[in-house]
């Protein structure tokens, strides 16, 4: 779950190239706009979890995202 102010420029951008890095393991993206200013996008992965780590390190990583939680669950 990502939360973010889509009024930084260019990272809508930027996190869809991210994403774009990581189709392997992204089974699902919802995108919901809570505010004028704010989104959030819960992204559905499935895969190794290295790999979930990594997309969600460079996600965070991006200036404009306020809040990144990652939930995993093995089964």
């Amino acid at each position: 779950m990502m939360l973010y102010d889509h009024e930084v420029r260019g990272l809508e951008s930027m996190l869809t190239h991210v994403q774009h890095h990581y189709t392997h393991i992204i089974c699902s993206v919802m995108h919901v706009h809570l505010t004028e200013k704010e989104c959030l996008e819960t992204i559905a992965v499935k895969g190794n979890s290295v790999e979930i780590r990594k997309l969600s390190d460079e996600l965070a990583a991006k200036k404009g995202v306020k809040l990144l939680r990652t939930m995993l669950v093995s089964i």
